[in-house]
């Protein structure tokens, strides 16, 4: 009498449907923060103590929405120094975080 074995699982036909929509809504959260702090650079650029308070309520959110990515430290670092502020770096970095996540 032989052991029976137990037949092997099939792979799944079904595509992979993507990210799940809660995730959907967090990066699409994260994208309208980002944002919106890249827009509000307008107005704290010349008072520096708002714009650090700001650049830390932003990481904050986007450490949250996005999860614990060690990424963000250097864009922290990088909109607290007055000249390169001017430049959208919350929203590339939302960006890069959301295309390497689909990855």
């Amino acid at each position: 009498m032989q052991p029976t074995r137990s037949p092997e699982p099939r792979p799944d036909p079904r595509p992979d449907p993507g990210p799940k929509p809660r995730v959907r809504l967090r990066i699409a959260l994260a994208f309208g923060l980002a944002l919106a702090a890249d827009a509000l650079f307008i107005w704290t650029e010349f008072v520096p103590p708002v714009a650090i308070v700001v650049d830390l309520g932003v990481a904050t959110g986007l450490f949250f929405l996005l999860g614990a990515r060690w990424s963000l430290l250097p864009v922290l670092l990088v909109e607290i120094l007055p000249v390169t502020a001017a430049f959208p770096t919350w929203t590339l970095a939302v960006t890069a975080l959301a295309s390497l996540r689909r990855r």
